[in-house]
């Protein structure tokens, strides 16, 4: 079982950022392995994506994951495609500006009607 309310998904990498805090848990997977091999079809896109979602029993009424603008900055010095949020579950704070980071960084952001 892998807890997790934030999956970094790329390869075989999947980040808890309870294990390093909150503030920046994509810097952390940065780097490359090598000799893992990717098992993803040649046809699909590069990079990988952060998952925003509550953990499993999270108290959603005063402890909700949040995105901002400067979660987008982050993913793109990860190498990441792109964010994934649960819908209605996760705050997005500055939304206009969320939109127009991922824009300018070529990212996107995808709103998942169910959890992945």
């Amino acid at each position: 079982m892998v807890p997790t309310s934030s999956s970094l998904l790329s390869t075989l990498v999947l980040l808890n950022p309870h294990a390093t805090g909150h503030a920046s848990p994509s810097a952390h997977c940065a780097p490359s392995f090598p000799h893992i091999q990717d098992p993803r079809p040649a046809d699909w896109p590069e990079g990988g994506l952060l998952y925003k979602a509550p953990k499993a029993g999270q108290e959603r009424r005063v402890d909700l994951p949040a995105i901002g603008p400067e979660t987008m900055a982050q993913a793109a010095r990860a190498g990441l495609a792109g964010v994934a949020i649960l819908d209605g579950a996760v705050v997005a704070l500055d939304l206009p500006d969320v939109i127009a980071e991922a824009d300018r960084l070529g990212l996107f952001l995808w709103v998942c009607e169910a959890e992945l």
